[in-house]
C-alpha cells in the first residue's frame, strides 16, 4: 500500500468499508486482512487528491449507523415490556462494544482530520503583558470522534424513539421482586443513558436525569406513597416500623445495584419521605407508650427510621430523658422513704444502676447517638439533684463526698487498685450530674482533711488521682485548696524527717516518738482548739518546744498554732497484768497520765490541772469509761486494774472524729456564705464590664457565669444585689428602678 496521496474512487472504497462497519457494530467476525485493508482505505479517502473525502466518509458512516439503529429501534419498540427490556440490553451491549472497535478502525481519521474542529489557543505560549484571546467555542454540529458519533446516533435514533416504553420497562423491572441479575441488566441500560452523552463534559448527567431519573423518582414517589398507606392500614404499629426499616434497607441495596451513584441517595430519600416523613405524626404518636412500657425493640426500629430524617428525633429524645428522670426518682424516693438515714454506698449504687441501665440502652437501642447520651446525662441530673420538700438541701453532694471518702479511706477491704480506679471514675460520672458542685467541694474538703490529719487515707497516689479527676472537670481554681492540702502533707513528712535528722546530728535524745503536720490555715477546714491554754504533760511539751525552735529557724515570721484536739498518740499501759499499746486522742492521753501520781480524781480536779474545759472533758472521760480503762464511782474516776483485752494493740475512738448533724449543717452554712461572696463577685464582674444593665439581664448573665459551680436561687441573687447597693458598688437608676449603674 502506497502512503502517497492520490485520486480515489469513493464509491468503490465505501462498498467494502460499509460492509465492515455493519459487521463491526453488530459484532460479526471480520477477517484481519479485510480489517487492515479497510484501515488503508480510510487513510486513502482522507488523504485523497484533489480533495479529501474525510467529511463525506464521516457523513456516510453516520448515515449508515442511523439507518441500522433506526431499523433496530423499529423492531424493539413493538415488543412487550419484558422483551423490550431484554432486547434493548442485548442490542446495546453489542452496539457499545462495536462502537469501541469502530473507533479503533477510524483511529487515523480521529487523530488527524478532527483536529481542525477542535478549539485551539491562538498562542501556544504565554508572554507577560499579553492577554490571550479566549478559546474558540465548540460547534455542536462539528464532527466528533467516531465512537462519540456512534453513541450520539444511538441516543437520537434509539433512546429518543423508544424512550417512553423503555423507561417504563426499566421501572417495571427494578420495582418488582425479581432476579438480582435483572438489576445488573437495569444498571447497564441506565448506564447507556450516561455513556451516550459522556462527550458533554460540562453536563454529563443532564440527559440521564431528564430521560430517566426525574420520571423514575416521580414513579417511586407514587409507588411508596400507596405502599405506606396500605401498610399503615394493614399492619400494627410494631409491624409497620419493622417493615419500613426492612423496605428502606432493601431499597438501598437494590438501588446500589442498578442506579447510577448520583441517583442512589435521591432514590432512598424519596422512599424515606413516603415511609417516614409523611407518616411522622403516626410514628411519633406511640413514643410515650413505648417508652413507658420499655418496648426497646420497637424503639430501636423507630430510631433507625427517624435518624434518617433531620430534626425528627426531638420527641424520642425528650421522652427518653423523662424516662431516665422518672425511673431515677422512683428509685431514689423509694430508697429514702425506707431508710431512717441514707447510706452513701446504697445511694450511689442506685444512681449508678440507673445510669448503667440507660447507658446500655443508648448503645444497644439508639446506636450510641450523641443526642441520646446528652439526654441520659440531663435525665440523670433530674433525679440526682432531687431533694424532698421538707429538706432544705439536696443530699447528693454530701453523699457523693461520703462515698468517695469511704473509697479512699484506709480499711476498705477487698478492692484492688484497678477496681478503685473504676469506682473513682464512677464517682466523677455522678459528680458531673451534680448541680451544687460547691457543696460537694466543701464536704469533700472537710472529709479529705480528716483522712489526711488522722492518716486514714489509702495512699497519697489515690488522693492525688481523685483531685486530678476533679480538676479535669472543674479546673484549677476548684481544686487549688485540695492540692495545697496534699502538698502540706508531703512537705510535713519531709519536714519531720529533717527535724529528726537535726536532733540526731545534735545528739539530742527524743523523749517520745514525735511526728507532726504543719498545715496552712487558709487551706484546711479545721476548727481552732476549744482549749487553747491546755496544760500538756512534760513528756509532750518537750518535743513541741524543740520542734517550734527547729521550725522558727527555718521559717522566720511564721506562727504555729497547735490543734491538740485533733492529735492522737500511742500510750503504753504497763500497770496491768500484760502491757497494751493504745492509740488515743491527746486529751485522753493527758487524762490518763494524771493517774501516774493519783489513784483517783474527780472532774473538777482534772479540769483544773489540765485546763480542759468541761464540755470537752466530759466526753473525753466518758470515752475512757466506755472503753473500761477508767471506772466511774459517780464522784470520782479510778484506773481499772482488772482491765483485759484480747488485743495488745487497739484504738479508743474520740468523739471529735465522727461527723455530726451539727457538722453537716455548719458545712451547709459555710457553703451559703461562700455563695453570697461568689455571687457578689460575679455581679461586680458583670457590672464592671457592662456599666449599665437591666435587672433581668443582670440576673441572666450572673447565672450564666456561676452555674458551673451551683444553680443559685433568684432570691439570693436579689439579696446580693441589695448588699452591693449598700456597699456602694452599684446603684439604681434614678428614673428606671430596674436599671443598675456600676460605681467606679
Amino acid at each position: 500500500m502506497s502512503l502517497r496521496p492520490g485520486v480515489v474512487d469513493f464509491d468503490e472504497k465505501w462498498k467494502d468499508l460499509s460492509a465492515t462497519i455493519s459487521a463491526v457494530v453488530e459484532l460479526r467476525p471480520v477477517k484481519r486482512l479485510t480489517w487492515n485493508n479497510n484501515i488503508s482505505d480510510i487513510y486513502a479517502l482522507c488523504a485523497a487528491l484533489p480533495k479529501s473525502f474525510a467529511e463525506k466518509l464521516y457523513e456516510s458512516t453516520r448515515s449508515l449507523l442511523e439507518d441500522s439503529v433506526t431499523a433496530l429501534a423499529e423492531e424493539i419498540i413493538v415488543l412487550d415490556s419484558r422483551s423490550l427490556f431484554c432486547r434493548y440490553h442485548y442490542s446495546w451491549s453489542l452496539y457499545r462494544q462495536g462502537a469501541h472497535y469502530l473507533d479503533s478502525l477510524f483511529s487515523y481519521f480521529n487523530r488527524v482530520h478532527l483536529n481542525k474542529y477542535r478549539p485551539q489557543d491562538s498562542l501556544d505560549y504565554n508572554v507577560p503583558g499579553i492577554i490571550l484571546p479566549p478559546t474558540s467555542p465548540v460547534d455542536p454540529n462539528a464532527p466528533v470522534e467516531i465512537r462519540n458519533m456512534s453513541l450520539k446516533v444511538w441516543r437520537t435514533r434509539m433512546i429518543d424513539v423508544i424512550e417512553e416504553k423503555l423507561i417504563s420497562a426499566v421501572i417495571n423491572e427494578v420495582v418488582k421482586e425479581g432476579n438480582q441479575s435483572d438489576l445488573g441488566m437495569a444498571h447497564d441500560v441506565l448506564q447507556s443513558f450516561i455513556e451516550v452523552t459522556e462527550y458533554d463534559k460540562e453536563r454529563p448527567y443532564e440527559y440521564y436525569q431528564r430521560v430517566f431519573e426525574d420520571v423514575f423518582l416521580s414513579e417511586i414517589s407514587s409507588i411508596y406513597r400507596k405502599l405506606a398507606s396500605q401498610l399503615v392500614t394493614d399492619l400494627s404499629y410494631p409491624q409497620y416500623i419493622k417493615e419500613a426499616v426492612s423496605l428502606l434497607q432493601i431499597a438501598k441495596i437494590r438501588g446500589e445495584k442498578f442506579l447510577h451513584q448520583s441517583s442512589i441517595i435521591k432514590f432512598v430519600r424519596e422512599c424515606e419521605m413516603k415511609l417516614v416523613t409523611d407518616q411522622l405524626q403516626y410514628l411519633l404518636s406511640y413514643v410515650p407508650q413505648m417508652m413507658r412500657s420499655e418496648q426497646f425493640e420497637n424503639l430501636s426500629n423507630l430510631f433507625i427510621l427517624l435518624s434518617r430524617i433531620p430534626k425528627t428525633l426531638e420527641t424520642l429524645i425528650k421522652e427518653f430523658k423523662e424516662k431516665v428522670t422518672n425511673d431515677g426518682l422512683v428509685c431514689i424516693k423509694a430508697f429514702m422513704s425506707s431508710k431512717q438515714s441514707v447510706e452513701a454506698l446504697e445511694f450511689m449504687t442506685i444512681i449508678l444502676n440507673v445510669y448503667s441501665k440507660y447507658k446500655d440502652i443508648v448503645f444497644d437501642v439508639f446506636g450510641g447517638n450523641k443526642s441520646f447520651l446528652n439526654a441520659l446525662n440531663e435525665g440523670c441530673r433530674g433525679f440526682v439533684n432531687y431533694s424532698e420538700g421538707h429538706q432544705q438541701h439536696c443530699q447528693s453532694p454530701r453523699l457523693l463526698a461520703r462515698y468517695t471518702d469511704q473509697l479512699l479511706k484506709k480499711g476498705t477491704k477487698g478492692i484492688t487498685d484497678t477496681e478503685l480506679e473504676e469506682k473513682l471514675d464512677d464517682t466523677i460520672t455522678v459528680f458531673n450530674f451534680i448541680e451544687d458542685k460547691d457543696t460537694f467541694q466543701k464536704f469533700y474538703s472537710r472529709m479529705l482533711s480528716r483522712r489526711l490529719v488522722y492518716g486514714f487515707y489509702v495512699s497519697m497516689e489515690a488522693e492525688e488521682n481523685m483531685v486530678q479527676k476533679l480538676k479535669h472537670v472543674c479546673g484549677y481554681e476548684y481544686t487549688a485548696r485540695l492540692q495545697r492540702m496534699l502538698m502540706d502533707i508531703t512537705l510535713s513528712q519531709n519536714l519531720v524527717t529533717e527535724f529528726h535528722e537535726k536532733l540526731k546530728s545534735d545528739k539530742e535524745k527524743e523523749t517520745i516518738s514525735f511526728s507532726t503536720l504543719v498545715l496552712q490555715s487558709g487551706a484546711w477546714q479545721l476548727s481552732q482548739s476549744p482549749c487553747p491554754s491546755i496544760v500538756l504533760p512534760q513528756e509532750l511539751l518537750t518535743s513541741l518546744i524543740k520542734f517550734e525552735g527547729f521550725y522558727s529557724s527555718r521559717h522566720c515570721g511564721r506562727h504555729l498554732s497547735w490543734l491538740h484536739h485533733l492529735a492522737t498518740g500511742e500510750l503504753k499501759l504497763q500497770y496491768l497484768k500484760r502491757s497494751y499499746f493504745v492509740t488515743m486522742t491527746t486529751y485522753q492521753i493527758i487524762i490518763l497520765l494524771l493517774f501516774e501520781t493519783k489513784e483517783s480524781l474527780d472532774l473538777q480536779t482534772m479540769s483544773s490541772w489540765t485546763q480542759i474545759e468541761e464540755k470537752e472533758l466530759k466526753p473525753t472521760v466518758q470515752s475512757l469509761v466506755d472503753a473500761k480503762i477508767l471506772i466511774s464511782t459517780g464522784q470520782e474516776l479510778l484506773l481499772n486494774f482488772n482491765y483485759s483485752n484480747k488485743r495488745t494493740k487497739f484504738k479508743i475512738s474520740g468523739q471529735l472524729q465522727r461527723e455530726t448533724t451539727q457538722d453537716i449543717e455548719q458545712t451547709h452554712q459555710m457553703v451559703l456564705e461562700d455563695r453570697k461572696m461568689f455571687i457578689q463577685a460575679a455581679l461586680v464582674r458583670v457590672m464592671k464590664h457592662r456599666k449599665i444593665l437591666k435587672h433581668n439581664q443582670l440576673i441572666e448573665e450572673v447565672i450564666l457565669l456561676i452555674k458551673h459551680r451551683f444553680y443559685p436561687n433568684i432570691s439570693l441573687i436579689k439579696k446580693c444585689i441589695e448588699a452591693l447597693i449598700d456597699k456602694q458598688y452599684i446603684e439604681r437608676d434614678a428614673e428606671s428602678r430596674d436599671t443598675y449603674h456600676y460605681i467606679a
